[in-house]
């Protein structure tokens, strides 16, 4: 198999998931995998294997591990790269077959779907061995192509769009073997954008179901690893990084994180950690993180109004988030990074002054403590997502969206050592399209790469509404493109979430919403 990821090798190999196919397949025996991913000129969007520059028709399967939504021209430039017809119907019999897998997949791949034989919803971690077994019996008996597509068709969670058009319900495959260990990462590379990190994985999953996050509704329910289990795992494979990477999209609900940083610290191991919880950071943690080598730490509030915090059911207490802020000036962590939304579903312009007003104050307790500390703030629109139940929210208008992101930056050039990452509203509104979209924007991705036009102009010349996409509210009665996905919370649950969200925002107070 050629493994693609649409991107560069940087950013694919700080991937876990795409490192964990890489790794397994070639685990197995009778397999090859080899790896491509976007490349600097000349050979760009031609996905040619990293390992011995195979051309990629030369390969009977392709995978595609897509993580980003941004990413979805760059599939269907590497698909047009690789010397194969576009759309999945219109392939030979000696044709690859070509797989999609990978974190979209498992909310909604239909834009991306007709470019591909076979769709693989869920944790490939699930069927990776009865897929190899399956795929390897079919090619030693030389079956058809058909035939070959019908088998792998009956695998839990895999989806055929060729033979099934329009799909049936589909089970997002979960991960869940009697005695599974962590995912981690086979190769340990300089030039990734997790430069020299053995990746490991603590757990999947978060239970938390802030109303916004697609995370916390797809990767369910919430499994987390022992720390016996994680350092046997970095002891038994890291090929002798200093540094250990925990992945996980809830860490800070690890319930044992503290004794796993310092059991990490006693052998001598760096940590590095994805975003933690911003209430989480109590003198036990911070003293470990110390211990473990961290200086710069990723928070989360969101949002620094109350009436906020209920509407997105994220239930952070500012007074909390700001303690953090003084445990963390008592610490050797130099560096935070807090990561707001404006544009929130319900949200008032009051709510943005409020999260102004704390980035504020959390810099100036921050910045109260030992050495040169800065903080630095990443204001994000809201882009409603699949399977949450904000699905049916409106995305902001992009002026709303512009202004209240002003009011957020402003507070950050009045704050000495505070300063903003600025973000490309044209990205957001493409991600909302991609992330959304059904399969007049899979003909729009069509258009962009074979007429080399930008994906906003192959939008308008297919008739694709985006502002009605975009930011309508959607009704009760409306149909999803990526309701045929079963698994985690079911529409019923979902919509009873945003209604909840909507009598929040009516219960707030006068005096709430102006404090």
């Amino acid at each position: 198999m050629l493994l693609v990821f649409p991107n560069t090798y940087e950013v694919g190999m700080g991937n876990l998931g795409f490192q964990t196919v890489y790794r397994r397949l070639n685990e197995l025996p009778g397999w090859r995998c080899e790896r491509a991913f976007v490349y600097p000129e000349p050979w760009g969007f031609r996905p040619l294997s990293l390992e011995r520059g195979t051309p990629p028709e030369n390969f009977p399967f392709i995978g595609f591990s897509v993580a980003f939504e941004l990413d979805f021209p760059n599939v269907v430039r590497q698909i047009h790269g690789a010397n194969v017809p576009l759309r999945a119907r219109d392939r030979g019999e000696d044709d690859p077959l070509l797989i999609l897998g990978g974190a979209v997949a498992m909310y909604n791949p239909i834009p991306l779907a007709p470019f591909f034989d076979l769709v693989f919803i869920g944790e490939f971690d699930a069927v990776l061995p009865r897929f190899a077994e399956v795929a390897q019996r079919a090619l030693e008996q030389r079956k058809t192509r058909l035939q070959i597509l019908e088998d792998l068709a009956q695998l839990e969670g895999m989806w055929s769009p060729v033979l099934e058009p329009v799909p049936k319900a589909k089970k997002r495959v979960v991960y869940r073997s009697p005695g599974a260990g962590p995912a981690y990462s086979g190769v340990v590379s300089s030039y990734s954008h997790l430069r020299d990190l053995f990746l490991v994985e603590a757990g999947r999953g978060c239970g938390r179901r802030c109303r916004f996050c697609v995370a916390s509704h797809v990767y369910w329910p919430l499994r987390m690893f022992e720390p016996d289990a994680i350092l046997t795992t970095v002891r038994q494979f890291n090929p002798g990084a200093r540094r250990i990477g925990l992945v996980g999209s809830a860490l800070s609900d690890y319930p044992r994180l503290a004794e796993l940083l310092n059991l990490l610290a006693d052998e001598g191991y760096e940590v590095s950690l994805s975003s933690l919880r911003i209430d989480s950071l109590d003198e036990e943690l911070v003293h470990a993180l110390e211990r473990a080598g961290v200086r710069s730490v990723a928070l989360a509030p969101e949002t620094g109004s109350p009436r906020m915090q209920r509407i997105i059911h994220k239930n952070l207490s500012v007074e909390g988030m700001l303690r953090t802020a003084e445990h963390l000036a008592d610490s050797a962590i130099q560096s935070v990074k807090l990561y707001f939304i404006v544009g929130l579903p319900l949200e008032e312009d009051t709510d943005v002054d409020l999260s102004a007003e704390f980035a504020a104050e959390f810099a100036t307790r921050f910045r109260k403590g030992r050495g040169k500390k800065g903080v630095s703030l990443s204001v994000n629109a809201f882009i409603p997502k699949p399977h949450t139940p904000f699905q049916w929210a409106p995305m902001a208008d992009p002026a709303t969206i512009e202004s209240r992101r002003k009011r957020m930056n402003s507070a950050a050039r009045k704050v000495p050592g505070m300063s903003y990452a600025r973000k490309s509203l044209r990205n957001e509104r493409l991600q909302a399209v991609l992330s959304l979209g059904g399969l007049d924007v899979a003909q729009a991705l069509q258009v962009s790469v074979e007429q080399g036009v930008s994906l906003t102009r192959a939008l308008q010349a297919v008739g694709v509404k985006v502002d009605d996409l975009l930011h309508r509210e959607k009704s009760a009665d409306e149909r999803f493109p990526w309701e045929f996905i079963e698994g985690g919370p079911g529409r019923e649950v979902l919509w009873r979430e945003w209604l909840r969200a909507k009598e929040a925002a009516e219960s707030s107070t006068g005096s709430e919403k102006s404090s």
